[in-house]
Formats: structure tokens, C-alpha cells, sequence
């Protein structure tokens, strides 16, 4: 399998590239990104053949497997390109596009060209989802009513003085692109879906404004799934965004009939409570990308995709995402006046 990756830029070099799977079948073929002297080196670094900011370069060095880790708003871009290449398999970093309207030509798009688009909502891989996944399945709570997730962070801080302009760029990008709901949100609402197997059904949206972007840094989306649980999704790019500290909020609670499961990443606790006590988590990682990638690959092989997340999957949580944002964003206009 001839691997090619479009958009090298953090996401693929911290991400993807260090953790990739390394085996016989695997051919690191070609790296495409628009800052030439960048890729040339990533490509050198990590063993790829070639490393191009020649679009038509990247295609002619005849890549059958594509990763598309550019901005979302190239992404359906890529993939018209792909599908008019002949590519087939495809694993895309979420969202899958930066629009409704987008998402759904991409469906349209992998529809009509039989393309396996598989997003890259790598937190399903995450130790701790894979345990809450399996707590909830083995009914040690009972039947799931209420979740929480909490994401709060400040996105590398808003001020870089080490920057040009002294502005931290990826920041600034994320806020434009649509805020922190559409960036790491997603992951969280898709969470939702793979513990409960139950699908969103409807979503409200509140926000809070520290910065003058028109989405909100601060949001908080409240979404009924369709077996009667609720749950509410917070994120946050502005939580300590100007202090000298780095500070974040992060966990779960899953209430059920029977029980909690309580995750604290800052307070170190993994635990689910019930009728019967107390047991205690081991914690491990919150998103894999080398397990997500690896078991893309094995899928490739093997043609069984059942236990990755589809692009309607990726189509879904956008939607929710993106619906909460612009609530939040009219309820803000209006009381603006």
C-alpha cells in the first residue's frame, strides 16, 4: 500500500507520523504541503520517498491510500481530487469539512465512487473511552440519563511572544474555523454515540465571549439522544487563555440508573460507583492516535471496518457541533441588540 499524506503540518508531524505503523505492506510514498523546504525535510525525517508542494507531484507519485490532515477547509477539496484519482481508501482528520452543505457532498461524493472514508475521531481508542464504552455495555451503571463532558482549555494561550505579531496563530485559526466546539467538541459529541449506541437527536447551544471572534471561545452544547438521555458537552479555548499558568479542566460523568462513572484527568480519579461500591479505573490515554491508525490500516487489509467510525459518524457530530455554535451565536446577536 502506497501512503500518502496531504496538509503536513502539526497534526500529521506530532500526531499521525510518529506513531504510524511501520510494516512490509506499507510504503511511505509521498508527503504534500504548501511550504516546500518543510515537507522536503518531514519527508526526509520520516522515510518518505518524496516530500512536494506540487499538487500534481503528489498524485503522480501514484498514492492508494490517503491521509488527509490539512485544514478543514480543504478537505473537501482533497477529497474531490481523490475521488477523481481513483483513491478508495481515505482517513480524514475531523471535521470532515467546515460547512453542513460540505459534509453532505462528501457523502455524496464517497457514495458515488465507492470510497472508504473512515474520520479520525481517535478518542474512541483512548483507554479511558474504551473503559467507560465497556462499563456501560457490561451495565455496571444501569441505563445511561445524564452525561457531562467537560473540555477547558486555552488552546496554547492566546499571547505568543516568540511569534511574529505575537499571536498564537493556531489559535487564532481554530477560533476562526468556527471555535473550540468544532475543534475538540466534535471528539466529545461523537463520545456520546459510541458509549451509549444511541444517536443525537437534538441540540441547544449557549456560549460565552472573552475574545472578539464572532464564535464563541467558551460553549456549552446540551443534546438529547434518542434513548431519553441528555447530555451536556463543554469546551473552552479561553479557560486561562492570558495567564502565565497553564490551566486546564478536563473529565467525564456518565449517570446511570445504577451508578457513576467519574473520570478527572486533573484530580487523577477513574472510578465507577454503584450499589456494590467502589472500583477503581486504571487511567491510561484520552485519544490514541497510533492505535486509530493501526487499526485503519488492519482495516484496509482486511476490508472489516465495523469497528471504525464512518463518515456519517464525522457528518453527525458536524452537524450537532455546528448547530450548538450558531445558536449560541444568535442568542449572543440579540442580546447585543
Amino acid at each position: 500500500m502506497k501512503i500518502g499524506i496531504a496538509g503536513c503540518g502539526i497534526v500529521a508531524e506530532k500526531s499521525h507520523l510518529p506513531t504510524f505503523p511501520v510494516a512490509e505492506d506499507l510504503e511511505r510514498t509521498v508527503l504534500y504541503d504548501p511550504k516546500p523546504d518543510h515537507v522536503r525535510a518531514l519527508a526526509a525525517r520520516t522515510g518518505f520517498a518524496l516530500g512536494t508542494s506540487d499538487w500534481d507531484a503528489f498524485w503522480a507519485a501514484g498514492p492508494d491510500v490517503l491521509l488527509i490532515t490539512s485544514p478543514a477547509s480543504r478537505h473537501l477539496a482533497n477529497i474531490r481530487d481523490a475521488a477523481a484519482h481513483g483513491i478508495r481508501e481515505i482517513l480524514c482528520e475531523k471535521p470532515l469539512t467546515d460547512t453542513d452543505a460540505g459534509d453532505e457532498e462528501v457523502l455524496r461524493i464517497v457514495r458515488e465512487n465507492r470510497i472508504r472514508l473512515v474520520p479520525c475521531l481517535c478518542y474512541r481508542f483512548g483507554d479511558i473511552s474504551i473503559r467507560v464504552r465497556d462499563a456501560v455495555r457490561a451495565g455496571e451503571i444501569g441505563e445511561v440519563r445524564s452525561l457531562r463532558l467537560v473540555f477547558n482549555w486555552d488552546c496554547h494561550g492566546k499571547h505568543r511572544p516568540d511569534l511574529p505579531g505575537g499571536v498564537n496563530k493556531r489559535r487564532h485559526l481554530r477560533m476562526i474555523e468556527g471555535g473550540p466546539l468544532l475543534d475538540c467538541g466534535i471528539h466529545l459529541v461523537d463520545l456520546l454515540t459510541f458509549w451509549t449506541d444511541a444517536l443525537p437527536v437534538s441540540c441547544h447551544g449557549h456560549g460565552a465571549w472573552a475574545d472578539e471572534y464572532e464564535a464563541p471561545d467558551h460553549v456549552w452544547a446540551h443534546i438529547d439522544l434518542e434513548n431519553g438521555a441528555h447530555a451536556m458537552v463543554e469546551t473552552s479555548f479561553s479557560y486561562g487563555h492570558t495567564c502565565s499558568n497553564r490551566l486546564s479542566r478536563y473529565g467525564y460523568e456518565i449517570i446511570g440508573t445504577h451508578g457513576v462513572i467519574r473520570f478527572d484527568r486533573d484530580a487523577n480519579l477513574f472510578e465507577i460507583q454503584n450499589g456494590r461500591g467502589s472500583r477503581t479505573l486504571p487511567i491510561g490515554a484520552i485519544k490514541d492516535f497510533g492505535a486509530f491508525d493501526a487499526a485503519y490500516i488492519e482495516a484496509v487489509r482486511s476490508g472489516d471496518f465495523s469497528q471504525l467510525p464512518t463518515a456519517e459518524d464525522a457528518a453527525r457530530a458536524g452537524r450537532m457541533v455546528r448547530e450548538a455554535t450558531r445558536q449560541a451565536v444568535a442568542r449572543h446577536r440579540k442580546a447585543e441588540g
